[in-house]
């Protein structure tokens, strides 16, 4: 009868008849009338499609009648039992036992999408540190129950696992369902700023292990920092717009430098009540991996002063009176209050976090002397010393020179998962597995010189070569980061690496494929400045099918001018680059490099030191330099590197990449000029770089500056040098605009007048 009559009159009166608390009514009997005429009213829907008048409709959703644990709630406070939107907001909102059919109704009564505000109480209940997530809702707390004395630790143990992952998963929900809110503007960033800092010291970032984290030790990238960092769960990570939401809610990336130095504070008080030697070891372990991540982000800046370091006692220490260990694998005396880092410490990691060399300490005090040091060397030792010196992670760069030098015009890298075995391997063990490894090749020939130059640690065979970047025979040494044999590169086991005299580092698939990924980048500069037209790498599983390619750096370079003016070449060519990175995007970029060698009479002039002719290689005196101009920047680029054919991590504030026969420092990372330009008695390798700085880069500069402004005057406002920067830079720009070289054509030479006044 009530069906047949549901009218505006009949509805709203069974509304006041429910919300009266006057009458007769229990609330089991109240609470029953209020279901029934929600499912009528919801049938009513489905069959008109929604057609409930406003009277009605204003009754509905503003009057409180929903009758349930013996209160009266408005549809606000409320929702119904949908299953998808239960775990979205069942801790802040009373659930009806009821599902709506209508859909026009849910949207009447504003059930249609749970609201931000709504999961946002719901993401903060369910991540409450103070809440049990394991408790029975449904347990009678009077039962009479048997105590087992042995039980509670075994519940324990087995309710804890499943409890968490339940609440990781639904705290999944709810973030996917805010990055749906976020998607469609029905939150703001700032919203979701406040809920992040509402959330505050909260672990409710899921991560795998179906495990909650706190934001500030969660990152979007997959990371191996032990079990202090954890990346966010890789299915939550795959749907649609939670990336974004998370990076909005200041999850990162990678791990902040500020929060891994004070995960390096926590691990000293751990290391400090630990007794354990095999626990010490896996937390120093972590430490490490953690003091190598604040060298990969130390573009963020760190406080050296406050950072902590793990060294070879397996402590943690202040960075500034910790000593890198380059000496080999025992251990020198240090002098009291010295510590050495500890030996799974990188070189490259040392130098960023700026840690003194124990041997640059000791050749200092040698002087000259220090030339000599090698002299007598056992061969595995003297391998170990310049492994200290390159980082695995530039050894790539090894491969790239070596192509360049063999007048290679591309190199190709090969990740080979290919499982064969064989006899024709050299060495002891004839049946020597041969899988993984990595595989190098560039298209030049091998000829009986390279034989030799791998056959002379320390001199090489490209000495009387001064247009090579290898000269000094070291450079072919950093294979052996990868392996234990020459010419063939199967990554080293762990079974090896017990065994080996080189390195104790085990190279994995994992790490091989990850150096790779990481060298894309440094890549894209490497053409050009070298005989190479294409690096690429590639991937492969087994021997029956075709390598996959990695990425890929093609360069179409054509000449555009040459000249040649009292000996002083110049060659400006003009070169399209195409880059297929590893996530599969496509690039273009247009570079213009110019380049100048030769310069005969200034160096005679100039009467450079004899002993740097022997020392440094320097066979013919020439002195090759250039500059490189990205003809399709929009606009002026700030930092720009040094190269020395290839690229130096030496940021300058350039607009342009800056090339030279520079001398390199010890670790050939950087250029001996520093001395130079502190100190007033500058030693003359430093003195040498600097020479180049003042005349050839500036003479070059002018010229190059020259023919931009005569081929391409419309972007040639993007790589006037400013005054500004680093002292090299300094050193180049005061040269350039102080020179007194007679600049011909007259509309540049007063535009460069200009430019002068105005820098």
């Amino acid at each position: 009868m009530l069906q047949s009559s549901l009218t505006d009159d009949a509805i709203i009166d069974r509304i006041n008849k429910v919300t009266n608390l006057g009458n007769e009514l229990d609330w089991n009997s109240r609470t029953k009338l209020a279901l029934r005429l929600m499912e009528l009213i919801d049938n009513h829907a489905v069959r008109t499609k929604g057609k409930i008048s406003p009277r009605t409709v204003k009754a509905l959703r503003d009057e409180a009648w929903l009758p349930l644990n013996e209160m009266l709630h408005q549809p606000s406070e409320c929702w119904d039992s949908r299953p998808a939107d239960s775990p979205l907001c069942d801790m802040v909102l009373t659930i009806l036992p009821i599902e709506l059919r209508s859909r026009e109704l849910r949207n009447l009564l504003g059930w249609n999408h749970v609201p931000f505000r709504v999961l946002r109480s719901q993401l903060e209940a369910v991540t409450e540190p103070s809440r049990n997530p394991g408790a029975d809702v449904d347990a009678d707390p009077d039962a009479d129950i048997e105590a087992d004395p042995n039980a509670d630790a075994n519940a324990d143990a087995d309710a804890e696992e499943p409890s968490i992952a339940k609440t990781s998963n639904k705290v999944k929900e709810i973030l996917v369902a805010l990055a749906s809110c976020y998607q469609e503007d029905k939150c703001t960033e700032g919203g979701l700023v406040e809920l992040a800092k509402t959330l505050g010291e909260v672990e409710w970032v899921p991560v795998s292990g179906s495990r909650l984290r706190l934001a500030r030790r969660s990152t979007l990238e997959p990371i191996e920092l032990g079990v202090r960092f954890s990346q966010v769960s890789s299915s939550l990570l795959a749907a649609k717009g939670v990336k974004k939401l998370l990076k909005s809610m200041g999850i990162t990336e990678r791990p902040r430098v500020t929060e891994l130095q004070v995960a390096l504070h926590s691990i000293e008080d751990e290391l400090s009540q630990e007794t354990d030697t095999e626990s010490k070891d896996s937390i120093i372990r972590d430490s490490i991996r953690i003091a190598e991540e604040i060298c990969r982000n130390s573009d963020e800046g760190f406080d050296r002063s406050t950072l902590l370091v793990p060294t070879a006692k397996r402590e943690l220490v202040n960075s500034r009176v910790v000593i890198f260990n380059d000496a080999g694998f025992d251990f020198p005396q240090l002098e009291e209050g010295l510590y050495f880092s500890h030996e799974l410490m990188s070189a490259a990691s040392a130098k960023v976090l700026g840690l003194q060399s124990y041997r640059a300490l000791q050749l200092d005090q040698l002087g000259e002397d220090a030339y000599g040091f090698y002299l007598g060397e056992d061969i595995t030792t003297r391998i170990r010393g310049v492994l200290a010196d390159y980082d695995i992670k530039y050894s790539i760069n090894e491969w790239i020179a070596n192509a360049h030098d063999a007048g290679a015009s591309c190199l190709k890298l090969l990740v080979d998962e290919a499982s064969f075995e064989g006899p024709q391997i050299l060495g002891d063990e004839l049946h020597f597995k041969v899988s993984p490894a990595l595989i190098v090749y560039n298209d030049a020939t091998f000829q009986e010189e390279d034989f030799q130059g791998i056959g002379n640690i320390g001199k090489g065979g490209k000495g009387d070569k001064s247009n090579t970047i290898g000269r000094f025979g070291l450079g072919a040494l950093t294979y052996y980061h990868f392996t234990e044999t020459l010419l063939r590169f199967p990554l080293r086991t762990a079974a090896q690496a017990s065994k080996s005299e080189i390195s104790k580092k085990e190279v994995t698939i994992h790490k091989l494929s990850a150096l790779l990924a990481d060298f894309y980048e440094h890549s894209r500069r490497s053409l050009l400045f070298t005989s190479l037209h294409e690096i690429s790498a590639h991937q492969r599983d087994s021997p029956e099918i075709e390598p996959s390619q990695i990425w890929s750096i093609t360069a179409d370079p054509a000449t555009e001018d040459q000249s040649n003016d009292n000996g002083d070449s110049f060659v400006a060519t003009l070169i399209n680059v195409d880059t297929e990175a590893p996530d599969g995007d496509t690039s273009q970029q247009q570079w213009l490099v110019s380049r100048s060698s030769a310069f005969h009479d200034l160096i005679d002039t100039w009467h450079i030191d004899p002993s740097l002719i022997e020392r440094y290689r320097l066979a013919n005196r020439t002195l090759d330099c250039g500059l490189a101009f990205e003809m399709s920047a929009q606009e002026f680029i700030e930092t720009s590197k040094l190269f020395a054919t290839l690229p130096l991590p030496v940021p300058i504030s350039l607009p342009v990449h800056v090339h030279a026969t520079w001398i390199l420092a010890q670790d050939r990372r950087s250029i001996r000029a520093d001395a130079s330009i502190q100190g007033s008695d500058p030693p003359p390798d430093a003195e040498f770089n600097r020479y180049i700085m003042q005349n050839s880069i500036p003479h070059l500069y002018i010229k190059s500056l020259s023919f931009i402004n005569e081929h391409y005057p419309e972007v040639i406002h993007l790589f006037w040098p400013k005054r500004l920067g680093s002292d090299t830079d300094e050193t180049v720009t005061d040269a350039l605009y102080r020179t007194r070289w007679r600049v011909k054509e007259p509309a540049f030479a007063l535009r460069m007048r200009q430019e002068s006044e105005t820098s």
